[in-house]
């Protein structure tokens, strides 16, 4: 395992870009943002994407978070900058052993992990195979039990657009479509840094389309009860938990967000406005409150 590190400029941020070579032949590329000085000994708070996103997406939620904490967003396998499986083995087990190994290559304390969506589904995975890494969960708008029409309809709204794009403002549009209470302008930055130029052109989204298949094979799944599992891991949750809800979520419902907290016995609610289900993009601003507030209570 080794890892090597290049400044990058990230649109002028005090983000650094690393890249972190695993031990099964994989890379992952993280974004990094270190606590003000005056910190000494700051937490970590690791920050894993959703489907089809990039570690990009926490951007405005980062910025913020960094005041008071080393801040690190990996790309997830098959996303952004990181590397695609050749065998295309997108299972939760799997992305949760390649955060698993990269925490342990970085060396970071026990720390916060936050996950969106599938990303949560991956923190919720690793917390409970490793309660000893992770100090505080945080587990943003996670679809257990999600209606099956609601999450086809984000399976296929990923998998339109999965196509090729005349420009980066192209895939922005596209974007600001899907996410209208987003500022514009954290949309092109996402646009901007999840889409490449192809050699005949065009722009081309850095994902791999299979991670789309997979997910919808686990959502067929779903309809056999294959959330079992994740409602069995909440239960043997040992560290303090945060459950996000976007309040116009069509993926998390409230009866289902209670659940999960009164399931997982330290587990606190927090409704975010203004909100569907990327809280992250949508309200970033309450995302951060809500995150922060968790990191500066009492309870350990």
């Amino acid at each position: 395992m080794s890892s090597s590190l290049a400044v990058a400029d990230d649109f002028a941020t005090l983000a650094r870009r690393r890249t972190v070579a695993l031990a099964s032949g994989l890379s992952l590329s993280l974004l990094e943002r270190d606590a003000p000085a005056a910190h000494p000994n700051p937490p970590t708070v690791l920050l894993l994407h959703g489907l089809a996103d990039a570690a990009v997406v926490w951007h405005d939620v980062a910025e913020v978070l960094r005041t008071q904490a080393r801040v690190i967003a990996p790309d997830l396998r098959g996303h952004g900058d990181s590397s695609w499986p050749a065998d295309a083995d997108y299972r939760i087990a799997s992305i949760a052993a390649d955060v698993a190994e990269l925490i342990d290559t970085l060396r970071l304390p026990p720390l916060i992990l936050v996950g969106h969506s599938m990303g949560a589904s991956v923190a919720l995975h690793l917390a409970c195979a490793r309660p000893d890494r992770v100090e505080r969960l945080v587990l943003a708008d996670l679809g257990l039990d999600a209606d099956p029409h609601n999450a086809g309809q984000l399976l296929q709204a990923l998998r339109d657009a999965h196509r090729p794009y005349t420009s980066v403002d192209d895939y922005a549009a596209v974007l600001l479509g899907r996410h209208p209470l987003a500022s514009p302008n954290l949309l092109r930055r996402v646009a901007a840094q999840t889409s490449e130029r192809h050699t005949q052109g065009h722009f081309e989204l850095k994902y791999d389309e299979r991670v789309i298949a997979a997910r919808e094979r686990m959502a067929q799944r779903a309809k056999q009860g294959v959330y079992h599992a994740a409602w069995e891991q909440l239960a043997a949750l040992t560290c303090p938990v945060l459950v996000l809800r976007g309040a116009a979520s069509s993926v998390l419902s409230t009866r289902v967000a209670q659940r999960m907290t009164d399931t997982s016995r330290r587990a606190t609610l927090s409704q975010i406005p203004v909100s569907g289900h990327s809280i992250h993009l949508d309200n970033p601003s309450a995302v951060t409150q809500a995150i922060a507030h968790f990191l500066q209570s009492g309870e350990a």
